[in-house]
């Protein structure tokens, strides 16, 4: 069924349709991650800051804390920021669905001699298109709210994926340190053995034990520098930092931390 009109279907079309804005959505996902984490993360399209690069240097600046390197992450990584894009589809399916199908125009011209030239214009829509706009409506809502709490479920799984990366590689840089200090200690003690047994005062067999405790502290050291490496390149890998920003270095981890696993209380 068709229905004929004029103006006043076009005005209730526009009507119907409206308009959604950019931030439908995305702030949901803000007060979300902000409730859950208390972090600050923010859609580069929507909330560009000119002053960006210099809060990561001014972030970067400073021995790193687990608040500190979510921060980052949240700021640099793009992967956080790809993850917005899935609601700008969503908001384009809601405006879609918000919008009637195209009316039909029909214009008709009428000539006669000596006469004005007659114009009729109609417009016809599909009522049944009008009917089903607010469900449609719903519906593409619905999906938006989803999408939206979708996308703040995966960036509150990368606030807590940030601060584990970090807090492994606090722990492995502890460690290193540690090693380092036993290698000097173990080095420091076999000059003095060597020289005792040069003295005569030490066994051939007590001096091998010497320098068995030095080799094996050294292995130990090329593990815990390994570990460090690897777990330094993981957390930079999860900020998303790159050239001279990988050069970062973390706060020392204090007696008492919490292991890595343990969910972060903001």
């Amino acid at each position: 069924m068709r229905a004929k009109s004029t103006s006043a279907l076009l005005g209730l079309c526009s009507l119907v349709a409206g308009c959604v804005s950019e931030s439908r959505g995305y702030r949901e996902v803000q007060d979300v991650v902000s409730e859950r984490t208390q972090a600050q993360v923010k859609w580069r399209r929507i909330d560009e800051d000119p002053k960006r690069e210099q809060a990561v240097q001014q972030l970067l600046r400073q021995p790193l804390t687990a608040k500190a390197a979510v921060q980052l992450g949240l700021l640099e990584n793009l992967d956080i920021q790809a993850k917005f894009e899935s609601l700008r589809a969503a908001q384009g399916k809601l405006l879609q669905a918000r919008a009637p199908r195209n009316p039909e125009a029909e214009a008709s011209f009428g000539f006669r001699r000596k006469h004005s030239t007659n114009v009729e214009l109609s417009v016809s829509e599909e009522l049944t298109n009008l009917l089903f706009l607010p469900g449609a409506n719903r519906a593409a809502e619905a999906e938006l709210d989803a999408e939206s709490l979708a996308v703040a479920t995966e960036v509150i799984d990368f606030v807590f994926d940030t601060e584990r990366a970090f807090l492994r590689y606090q722990a492995a840089a502890k460690q290193l340190e540690i090693h380092t200090k036993l290698v000097a200690a173990e080095r420091g003690q076999l000059e003095a053995a060597r020289a005792i047994h040069a003295a005569g005062n030490i066994t051939d067999l007590a001096l091998l034990g010497f320098e068995s405790s030095a080799r094996e502290a050294e292995v130990a050291l090329d593990g815990a520098r390994q570990d460090a490496s690897d777990k330094k390149e993981a957390l930079t890998e999860q900020l998303g930092l790159w050239g001279k920003n990988v050069n970062f270095k973390v706060a020392p981890l204090t007696q008492g931390a919490r292991h890595p696993s343990a969910p972060m209380a903001w």
